[in-house]
């Protein structure tokens, strides 16, 4: 009887508490709130806001948990309370939303995308206030760490909606999680030279301004709401508490379901399953390769007929627009090397070469693999050009002037590390000079399979180019251009010296060059705005005299080939091809040597099957 009166008694202050809030308010201005964000989102092209099982459900629970939340404080939404906490959640919903809705260009914004930032901000925006409420209420100790919990949540947000606009402003496309790969998997020496392109630096400047412009009025408010501590504002009952603590934990729960759907959470998370798979392939390596099988058999592969070395140079962000060598109208000679190979019978140049991805790791991760946009495989389910050569009968290595990333999350290093040798320069920047010094170090006797990884053309263009280097300007070109140009021109004097050196020293048999992908003057490269100049690359094979003595049908198709499209996830299916060693893992379909070729401008494909090739201009 006692507890019981004591319960009744205890509802009974509760309703007296509740009749001396401003509850009229805390309706009216929780209603305003959420009319005001479907407006919002309703300007911004959101699509399904009129349907309950989607936007207007949501539009319940946003006021009516806005009402709550002001219950459990109270205070009105206006309050210094809330003020703090208002500008990261705004600056958050009204940036994702917006980026989300006018992003799509023709395609519909489905309230379905922005329906985690909404719950998720909600969520954080509980946290923040109620912790802002106990910072207030609690002690020094209690202050300090509500403060600075409630700061790292602001951070986060503002960070979050300030760099996911600032892309958006770049690329004028929306962050998608395929572009977040090269963030967990570039050094800070690639990161700084992106960010100090012109393309870059100033809208990232203009973000950091932007950054601190909302951050520091979301520190003044956060100060002068724990400003009110002296007065001791807001005292509440143990139902009120009990309450909070409750909603409290609701938030948490919202947080752990909506805030990994949101960026930079779930970008971050596919990009680790990412290399999640890349482990895992590296567990099925093994049995891969140990299932692999040369179908002409060893006896049958390149070095039992020519013995010697076969070097494969892989470019970095050359883009063969700007090659005169593939581009006769190019106005300065960036290549005089190779044109004046081009009308060698040794040398079949590709016009109408393409990168399958325009970012590094993406690219080279088909390139160097069984995998590519046609056939659908997996990383997991092939084996790679090492195997392949190694199966051959080749000595087998890997030469790099980029820095060495973890071999446990990368499709490249996954690769490299099965050469017999490895060498990396791990530079953070400068010129490809090095790679020759390490090419010394290969016995000029044996069979020899190399793989050599030049920095070439990489922003930043200035530092691939040594002192001294003897420089040309483009005429009617701008700074941006002249400097890239020199990294094409320093590129094309790299590999006279690779060839000349290998034919002099190791007997070289065959040589393949191909860029990972080319390079936009404006965007650079990335999937962030895919633009054919990303997607045009060099692409070249040379054959030696003795190689196309003994295998003249070889050299037959490649000419034969010469003009049709070709894109380098297809590298593994074209090397196996001059290496004499088609596979179980080979298709003659993807082979620039075999009379089997099937890619053309009509079903040929580029960031990984996203774009059509025959939609570029160049070829219409």
């Amino acid at each position: 009887m006692e507890r019981s009166g004591f319960l009744m008694m205890h509802i009974k202050n509760m309703r007296e508490s509740l009749s001396r809030l401003p509850v009229r308010i805390f309706v009216l201005s929780a209603l305003l709130v959420t009319i005001w964000l479907w407006g919002w989102f309703f300007i911004q092209g959101i699509t399904y806001l009129d349907q309950w099982h989607l936007s207007l459900r949501d539009a319940l629970i946003t006021g009516v948990s806005l009402l709550i939340l002001q219950i459990a404080v109270k205070q009105p939404l206006y309050s210094r309370l809330w003020q703090g906490a208002w500008i990261s959640f705004l600056a958050w919903i009204l940036i994702f939303s917006c980026v989300i809705g006018q992003g799509h260009g023709d395609k519909v914004a489905d309230y379905r995308l922005i329906n985690p930032y909404l719950l998720g901000g909600n969520a954080l925006l509980w946290i923040q206030v109620l912790l802002i409420y106990w910072g207030i209420r609690g002690g020094k100790k209690t202050a300090v760490v509500c403060v600075t919990v409630s700061l790292i949540l602001a951070v986060f947000q503002l960070i979050s909606s300030v760099t996911f606009l600032s892309y958006y402003l770049i690329y004028q496309k929306i962050f998608a999680p395929a572009d977040f790969l090269p963030v967990v998997q570039t050094h800070w020496s690639e990161i700084v030279g992106f960010i100090s392109s012109p393309l870059i630096w100033k809208p990232a400047l203009g973000g950091v301004a932007s950054l601190l412009l909302i951050l520091i009025p979301e520190v003044v408010l956060l100060v002068r709401a724990y400003q009110q501590r002296a007065k001791k504002i807001c005292c509440i009952g143990k139902g009120y508490k009990v309450a909070q603590c409750f909603l409290f934990l609701i938030a948490l729960l919202l947080v752990k379901r909506w805030i990994p759907e949101c960026y930079p959470v779930f970008h971050y998370r596919v990009a680790q399953q990412y290399i999640e798979s890349v482990r895992k392939a590296e567990e099925f390596h093994r049995k891969n390769v140990a299932s692999l099988i040369l179908t002409r058999g060893s006896d049958k592969a390149l070095p039992s007929k020519v013995p010697g070395t076969v070097i494969l140079v892989i470019g970095e962000s050359e883009n063969r627009d700007m090659m005169k060598a593939f581009t006769p109208d190019y106005p300065a000679d960036t290549t005089p090397w190779l044109s004046g190979k081009k009308e060698s019978p040794s040398f079949s140049l590709y016009p109408y070469a393409y990168t399958n991805f325009p970012a590094t790791t993406g690219a080279l991760t088909m390139a160097l693999t069984g995998m590519n946009q046609y056939n659908h495989k997996s990383v997991e389910q092939v084996v790679n050009l090492m195997d392949i050569a190694k199966a051959a009968g080749y000595d087998t290595w890997w030469i790099s002037n980029h820095q060495q990333m973890n071999t446990h999350e990368s499709g490249v290093e996954l690769v490299s590390e099965t050469a017999d040798h490895q060498i990396w320069e791990n530079p953070p920047e400068g010129a490809d000079e090095c790679i020759l010094k390490e090419l010394r170090k290969v016995p000029k006797s044996g069979n020899h399979f190399i793989v050599l990884h030049i920095m070439g053309s990489h922003n930043k263009y200035i530092s691939r180019i040594p002192p001294g280097f003897k420089k040309i300007k483009v005429p009617g070109r701008n700074d941006t251009e002249n400097a890239y140009a020199n990294t094409v021109l320093y590129t094309d004097q790299i590999l006279e010296q690779i060839f000349e050196y290998a034919q002099n020293n190791l007997h070289l048999v065959a040589m393949v060059y191909s860029s990972d992908h080319g390079e936009d003057m404006i965007y650079q490269h990335g999937s962030g705005r895919a633009t054919w100049p990303m997607m045009h690359i060099p692409f070249f094979i040379y054959l030696s005299p003795e190689y196309m003595r003994v295998y003249p049908e070889t050299r037959q198709m490649l000419k034969v080939h010469q003009n049709r499209v070709f894109t380098n996830d297809m590298l593994f299916d074209t090397m196996s091809g001059i290496l004499q060693a088609p596979n179980n893992n080979y298709s003659e379909a993807y082979d620039l040597t075999s009379s089997g070729y099937r890619i053309n401008e009509d079903n040929a494909l580029t960031v990984w099957g996203e774009k059509k090739i025959k939609n570029d201009p160049e070829i219409n």
